[in-house]
């Protein structure tokens, strides 16, 4: 039974990861995509991540109630799957940025779903099977980015010597391998009629909203720097052309144990308390990216970017599912929901910042960002205080 239990843990984990290789295989070329091979304006990447984003809201919102309601969780991924290859495919055929904005649009906002039903499908298996829901959502956080250590490095060389269309099909064939191996062996939980979602709910209370907003800021600063960081790097530092892989590669690698850590220090820290420590880091490593003018200081920032990424996307998931315990498809949604909000922002904010900027200055924006960030999460720890106060007093 143990072996069992263990085994459907790893093949759950096992697809989380290759879900999330196939989107680091492609998400970090995309900015270098437009403005270097369809040569396209700056600001047209906002208009890409925009419409892209901006679908996939749509999208998974309604996926996210479609779960709660009893739908199967796993065709759900699959599907979203399923688009995320096709999507790829297109990408590595064609020339045209129209073509790649409506594949964003249309494909890309259903491939982006395949994130919250993947979180959903791992909350319901820890119901089902009893385990602790911080850990193992941390578990589920660290696949992804164990697969964000392989992905970019593979795919700017992928770039560098075959071209983009080698690291679009290398994506595409990930997501079929995903598929086979989802339709093999994720199991298919369903919600029983009884217990499906049919009431009324009552409005969302601002501290569900004000941890929203903490996770949207929070991406927006990590997409600021994902999109400008290579055209930063290469072309205006002029450093080498692997060094943009090498960076996102070591910062999900080093995500990881810090990740995996902020879930045993929830047993003696409080998550909030956790969070404002990882966003004081963002504070240092955004500083620091605008001073680094050296690959060696670049890559030494990544130490800060780990704690920073590690503890926010670590606690993040798991802080908004508690807060709406009985809608865990909808809180899913919600949760990716904001990263994408914010990673709409942060790209959309960087093409612009660039047009009349440069790319260099998208680290102060991010650091801006995460000062919002801090006040914000500040603010939902008072209401919070305020309300467990008054319901032990009552």
């Amino acid at each position: 039974m143990l072996y069992k239990l263990l085994q459907q843990r790893n093949l759950l984990l096992l697809t989380t990861a290759l879900s999330g290789l196939t989107f680091s295989f492609m998400m970090p070329l995309m900015s270098l995509f437009l403005v270097d091979e369809l040569k396209a304006e700056p600001f047209v990447i906002g208009v890409y991540m925009i419409a892209m984003t901006a679908s996939g809201l749509i999208i998974s919102q309604w996926l996210g109630n479609l779960a709660d309601r009893g739908f199967s969780t796993k065709t759900l991924f699959l599907l979203a799957m399923a688009a995320i290859a096709l999507a790829a495919i297109i990408y590595a055929n064609t020339h045209s940025f129209w073509v790649v904005l409506v594949t964003g649009t249309l494909l890309v906002g259903l491939g982006n779903s395949s994130s919250p039903q993947i979180l959903t499908l791992s909350r319901q298996y820890i119901e089902q099977t009893g385990q602790d829901v911080t850990r193992f959502n941390t578990l589920v956080r660290a696949s992804f980015s164990l697969a964000w250590i392989a992905g970019p490095p593979f795919s700017f060389s992928l770039v560098a010597s075959l071209g983009f269309a080698a690291a679009f099909y290398a994506a595409a064939l990930v997501a079929v391998i995903n598929i086979i191996i989802g339709y093999k062996v994720l199991p298919d939980y369903r919600k029983p009629k009884a217990a499906q979602v049919k009431q009324t709910h009552p409005p969302l209370s601002l501290t569900f909203w004000l941890l929203g907003l903490v996770m949207g800021l929070g991406s927006i600063s990590n997409s600021m720097y994902i999109s400008a960081m290579p055209l930063h790097v290469l072309n205006e530092l002029a450093l080498p052309e692997y060094l943009p892989g090498v960076l996102m590669g070591m910062a999900a690698g080093l995500e990881i144990p810090f990740m995996l850590y902020s879930a045993r220090l929830t047993a003696y820290i409080n998550k909030n308390h956790l969070l404002v420590i990882s966003f004081m880091a963002a504070l240092l490593f955004y500083g620091g990216i605008y001073l680094a003018t050296e690959s060696w200081q670049l890559i030494s920032l990544q130490v800060l970017n780990g704690l920073y990424f590690g503890v926010f996307a670590g606690l993040g998931l798991t802080m908004v599912q508690e807060l709406m315990p009985e809608r865990i498809g909808f809180a899913s949604a919600f949760y990716t929901n904001c990263l994408r909000v914010g990673s709409m922002t942060g790209h959309a904010s960087t093409g612009l910042i660039a047009q009349f900027m440069d790319f260099k200055s998208t680290a102060l924006f991010a650091f801006s960002a995460i000062l919002v960030a801090i006040v914000a999460l500040i603010g939902f720890m008072i209401i919070q205080r305020s309300h467990r106060d008054t319901s032990a007093t009552s």
